[in-house]
């Protein structure tokens, strides 16, 4: 190939004029893209184009030059790289973002740059003055693709990487591009590497893929559970919550829908929940759980003096919306339990775009009518930001409602679909991209997960990503501890948790990621108080199998038997056709030796999940370096073999 051949290309508006000189040769391309920057010069014009500045001048070119790259281009928020050789640009760009990580930390939102990086590699046409061609359309297209705070490399990077270099990205399958004819195969940075297994990493597979693992890893906790100092931090956490339980609350009714269209269900149970979350993150106001709130979204006929003896609250909440064109209606009532009597009722016609101004207003005046001392006090707390973009938050609303009804492959599936297209309609919503995170853990940990190593690494990344936009916010962090705890990182799950903690210490659903969190640090005797606590508080919660199932987990894994096999089998009453008790039961059985009964009832959940794999159920146990992990893979392998004798001969 000669170096220096006539050809045409556009790009931009930009014409190459055919008899010019055009240079082809080989370069690998990055490109980065600044998340929200629309929004950020719009809160601070000058004072973004200053932080822009210094992050370009103190970080991104220092780096890029020590790589050996060159700047081609930048478009304010964005920048366009070349360097020689492949694995410089790959090393550049997960250097940028872990540098960009620390920048960020403990600064404001407003002051966060967050990052999207895309590489690629391959032959471009040179003009002297600018590079064109596909390779360079693609690293844009995959920098569009990636998470915040993520590099996705093509595969003609990792085919140039060194096998150390190499390990660092996981295939994330090949992806369609825009004007791009073929799929291109992509693959995604690993931040960091997977902490390793040990004894208490185990029940993450008891707790979503039900193993009765938990009841052998019970022998080994007896010596490690005795810790003095964390008795005292077990006992001071239920006393926190003991007063969390016990100081008279809020009840927030799910919203009576007056509309006929699903937009109006979607409305109004958006509407409950997010003023559930905002009066949950007041620091001295207790307010019930959903799982509470929903039980009655048929309606009840209980008053509100039945309620406060139901569940021990002072007020109840009740609402009304109605969807009409850009508009919606809603109405408001706050009762007060004791006397029954309204303390506080209004009725709001507004723009539909003003949705969450409304709900913040709402859940204020009722945080303000009950009259917390820390409301008066230090004001009232909100969420980080709420959403840009209503057709995301709707979208978040939905997948919500996916994964409370129902925990399962079906769920999952649903909640993902929902879920990408929040993030694709509004790539800053920090909420979306930690439920996202949180439903694919969900997959892993419950054994539906075809490639459950990719996805493990695809959960942890999104996690990192939302915490990197929204550090802050309580619902972020609750969500991302509960991702990284259910995927075996209890560790850093109870300290994300107990930061939410700190800014809702009232909020229940903290208080049940904290015990699973506990528990999957190897510390199940210190989350079993807090699981009973709040299995006694909320006998009608539509989540309470779920919660005695997590129990029935805790229980196994402090050698309490005979309370675990019993506990499980309140949640199969609870919940018949729900597998995760059914497996459990199944894997305490093999372990006690009858394993007839238990390949009978593992047959019986793996007919409950058709989606469950073994590929799934091995990949906690494979990983795992606890010693139990040898005999307890091997028993989940012959109940997977003897219940397909027993699925075939039913078929």
């Amino acid at each position: 190939m000669s170096n220096a051949q006539t050809y045409c290309d556009t790009r931009g508006g930009l014409g190459v004029n055919e008899n010019a000189g055009i240079i082809r040769r080989e370069v690998a391309i990055l490109y980065g893209d600044v998340v929200g920057y629309s929004r950020l010069m719009d809160f601070d014009e000058t004072r973004t184009f200053a932080r822009l500045r210094d992050c370009m001048n103190h970080h991104w070119r220092p780096l890029i030059q020590d790589h050996g790259g060159k700047i081609v281009g930048t478009g304010g928020d964005s920048m366009f790289v070349e360097f020689a050789q492949a694995d410089q640009a790959a090393d550049c760009a997960t250097q940028i973002q872990s540098r960009m990580q620390e920048v960020n930390e403990g600064l404001d939102d407003s002051d966060r740059f967050v990052l999207r990086i895309g590489v690629n590699f391959g032959e471009v046409m040179d003009s002297g003055d600018d590079l064109f061609g596909a390779v360079v359309n693609v690293a844009a297209r995959l920098q569009e693709l990636t998470e915040p705070g993520g590099v996705l490399i093509a595969e003609s990077v990792l085919a140039r990487l060194s096998p150390d270099k190499a390990e660092q990205f996981s295939p994330a399958g090949s992806r369609r591009l825009k004007n791009i004819a073929d799929p291109v195969p992509v693959h995604r940075w690993r931040r960091g590497a997977p902490e390793p297994l040990h004894g208490g990493r185990m029940l993450a597979v008891a707790s979503e893929a039900a193993a009765g693992l938990a009841s052998g890893l019970g022998r080994l906790f007896r010596r490690t559970a005795r810790s003095t100092p964390r008795a005292k931090e077990a006992a001071e956490a239920a006393g926190h919550l003991d007063a969390a339980l016990a100081s008279p609350g809020v009840m927030v009714m799910p919203f009576a829908v007056l509309g006929q269209t699903p937009d109006d269900q979607i409305l109004a149970n958006g509407m409950t929940e997010e003023i559930i979350t905002m009066l949950g993150q007041q620091a001295n106001l207790r307010t019930l759980s959903r799982g509470d709130s929903f039980a009655h979204r048929h309606g009840t006929d209980a008053g509100a003096a039945e309620m406060r003896e139901r569940y021990g609250v002072g007020y109840l909440l009740e609402g009304s919306t109605r969807q009409a064109q850009q508009e919606f209606l809603c109405t408001v009532r706050l009762l007060e339990t004791e006397t029954e009597q309204v303390v506080w009722t209004e009725r709001y016609r507004r723009p539909l775009a003003d949705v969450f101004d409304v709900q913040l207003e709402i859940a204020e005046r009722v945080a303000l009518a009950i009259q917390s001392t820390v409301t008066r006090q230090e004001g009232f707390r909100i969420r980080s930001r709420p959403p840009d973009n209503l057709a995301a938050w709707q979208l978040v609303v939905q997948a919500n409602h996916e994964l409370f009804e129902r925990m399962n492959s079906a769920s999952l599936h649903r909640a993902e679909e929902l879920l990408r297209a929040a993030v694709a309609t509004d790539p800053d919503y920090a909420d979306a991209w930690a439920l996202l995170a949180l439903t694919i853990a969900g997959e892993v940990a419950g054994g539906y997960a075809k490639d459950p190593e990719a996805r493990d690494i695809e959960a942890i990344s999104l996690a990192d990503a939302a915490l990197d936009m929204a550090p802050n916010d309580a619902t972020v962090l609750g969500n991302v501890a509960a991702a990284k705890a259910h995927l075996g990182h209890g560790q850093e799950g109870l300290r994300l948790i107990e930061r939410a903690l700190q800014l809702a210490p009232h909020y229940t659903p903290f208080h049940q990621t904290k015990a699973v969190a506990l528990a999957q640090s190897n510390r199940p005797k210190e989350a079993i108080p807090i699981l009973e606590r709040i299995v006694e508080a909320s006998p009608h919660d539509l989540q309470r199998h779920m919660n005695l199932f997590i129990l029935a987990v805790a229980y196994a894994a402090s050698g309490r038997r005979a309370d675990a096999m019993a506990t499980a089998q309140k949640a199969i009453e609870l919940d018949p056709t729900w597998h995760q008790p059914h497996i459990f039961i199944a894997m305490m059985s093999g372990m006690q030796g009858k394993l007839g009964v238990a390949a009978a009832k593992f047959a019986e959940g793996r007919q409950l999940e058709p989606e469950l794999t073994l590929t799934g159920y091995e990949y906690f146990f494979k990983k795992s370096s606890a010693p139990i992990t040898k005999p307890m893979l091997m028993l989940v392998r012959k109940l997977w073999r003897d219940s397909d004798r027993l699925l075939a001969e039913a078929a």
